[in-house]
């Protein structure tokens, strides 16, 4: 199992959140969906390939 990238600090953004009445949450809410740990699991097949899913 490979992960890539950083997880969400998601205090931080619920700080930011309520200090600029709530006009953070649409940054938090675009980093929720596109950032953060990607996952990643490789695996060998009979000739040698490397395969991630």
């Amino acid at each position: 199992m490979l992960v890539d990238g950083k997880p969400v600090n998601h205090v931080l953004h619920l700080i930011l959140t309520l200090v600029t009445c709530f006009a953070w949450a649409i940054v938090w809410l675009i980093l929720v969906g596109v950032g953060g740990e990607k996952r990643y699991s490789l695996s060998v097949d009979a000739y040698g390939n490397v395969l991630r899913s």
